[in-house]
């Protein structure tokens, strides 16, 4: 009976083990890679065991997912054709059919280079990418024990870095557009920013407004003295697509750069991808007369509801306000001399219909005098 329970506990013990270490895990992540975001991020898993990835598949902290496939054996990049990642507050879930198997949770990479998050002994290091390959934990190890040895007393400096928020995903070529820029851990001196937007080919296609100079300037340019430490600092940027772009649609990328006032090292950057949505057309350039119409429609409107009289443009006459037809009728046209230059129809009929009713009563007449000069005859 001992026996039994023994061997139970055991395999107990042996299933136990066996799913707190997966077979398939998430080994390393890069979700700020150098340059471009989008196609250029990746996510490596590792499996000791040759493994069949039907049915299992990732998901992200906006719950997206992707379905992955193959067999392998050891390690597999998994790539996306955009951006997929988020730089700051991402999480990374595996799952083999909807059973969590493996997970990263709350990581962020605010540097544009070859730097990853790497699964170290149940633990993550971010590390020089190790990307196909081992995870290089001893670094992480090496530089520990360096920090351990040393006796200085100086306190560790933070890293000097920098952030942007309030980027807007869609960007609308041909609209000024404004973006927070954050600097964090800055020391107490003076620091410029370099903040622009470039296609994939790299061609810088957009310009900043420099508060100092008044003017805008081209995006190639450093925006000087734009940060002032000790400390974390937030300064807004006002920013658009240059003219000769202003065809530019698509896919693109915004950087930030800062560098210390007065030297030319750059100190931190940081890239997001964006769109440029297609510059909206001028209604006034497409329609010419639809500004004109509006005015019309304004100007008709002030006609009937203005209160009192007014004078005709033309003439100088009052006019009473009625209808608008009536206004229109009766604001005829004079030359010198009181000739007439312009008539309303309705006016023509009026004074027609005068001349025909005079003509019949004067043919009515006739007849009645005819007729009783021959009544008088007869008698």
């Amino acid at each position: 009976m001992k026996k039994w329970m023994v061997f139970g506990i055991s395999l107990v013990l042996v299933i136990f083990l066996a799913n707190l270490v997966p077979a398939l895990r998430i080994n390393e992540v890069d979700s700020n890679p150098e340059g471009f975001d989008a196609k250029n991020e990746w996510v490596e898993l590792y499996s000791e065991s040759e493994i069949d990835l039907e049915g299992w598949r990732i998901e992200n902290s906006d719950q997206q997912s992707k379905e992955l496939e193959g067999v392998f054996q050891g390690y597999i990049i998994i790539n996306f054709s955009t951006q997929w990642l988020d730089n700051s507050e991402e999480s990374l879930s595996l799952y083999e059919g909807d059973i969590l198997k493996d997970s990263i949770t709350s990581f962020q990479d605010s540097y544009n280079d070859n730097r990853t998050w790497q699964y170290c002994d149940g633990d993550w290091s971010f590390l020089d990418s190790s990307k196909n390959e081992k995870n290089d934990c001893e670094e992480e190890e090496d530089n520990n024990n360096s920090q351990e040895n040393n006796n200085t007393t100086e306190p560790k400096k933070e890293k000097i870095s920098v952030e942007l928020e309030k980027i807007e995903e869609d960007i609308q070529n041909g609209e000024d557009f404004e973006i927070d820029a954050l600097a964090f851990n800055l020391e107490d001196k003076e620091y410029d920013i370099r903040l622009y937007v470039y296609d994939e080919d790299g061609n810088v296609i957009s310009e900043i407004y420099d508060n100092k100079e008044e003017k805008w300037k081209s995006g190639s340019y450093f925006i000087t003295e734009f940060f002032q430490g000790p400390g974390n600092q937030t300064e807004t940027a006002k920013l658009r697509i240059r003219e000769n772009y202003a065809d530019f649609k698509g896919e693109a990328s915004i950087r930030v750069r800062i560098r210390a006032s007065g030297t030319s090292p750059i100190i931190a950057e940081r890239a997001y991808s964006i769109d440029i949505l297609e510059k909206k057309e001028d209604t006034a350039t497409k329609d010419g007369t639809k500004e004109e119409n509006t005015t019309e429609e304004q100007s008709d409107e002030s006609e009937n509801i203005a209160p009192g009289p007014r004078l005709s443009e033309s003439t100088g006459n009052v006019i009473k306000l009625g209808k608008r037809e009536t206004a229109k009728e009766s604001a005829e046209e004079t030359g010198e001399g009181g000739e007439i230059l312009y008539e309303s129809g309705n006016e023509k009929i009026k004074k027609y219909s005068m001349y025909g009713l005079n003509l019949i009563l004067i043919v009515i007449i006739i007849f009645l005098l005819i007729s009783f000069k021959k009544k008088q005859n007869q008698d």
